[in-house]
């Protein structure tokens, strides 16, 4: 998702995360299931009829026909990991690895305090 820097840049810290929240939830996920329920019929499809190029050779169309299904897959994974951590940040659960208050002496991270 693509935020408004203008915008953002003059919220909270607080606020910024709950637009990414919003973000995630509203846009990234529906977009990216949409896509993995396209994409699941359109990769079998190919796959089941063992689709080959009409080019001399012949070559094989599903595994790259996979990687489509393979990159959004993942792109949801990367999606629900990224709204995991926001919601944590929100939470006090850990800290935001974004801010300097997170990190220690030469910028190594600091252990969250059980």
């Amino acid at each position: 998702h693509v935020r408004i820097d203008i915008i953002s840049s003059r919220l909270s810290k607080r606020a910024r995360d709950r637009l990414d929240i919003a973000g995630h939830l509203i846009f990234l996920l529906p977009f990216v299931l949409l896509h993995i329920n396209t994409a699941t019929p359109f990769f079998l499809s190919s796959f089941q009829s063992g689709e080959v190029s009409t080019n001399a050779g012949g070559l094989i169309i599903w595994p790259a026909k996979a990687m489509i299904l393979v990159g959004f897959l993942l792109l949801l994974a990367q999606g629900a990991s990224e709204l995991i951590k926001r919601v944590a940040i929100l939470r006090g659960v850990i800290p935001d690895p974004a801010s300097s208050a997170a990190h220690g002496a030469h910028g190594a991270p600091i252990a969250p305090t059980p």
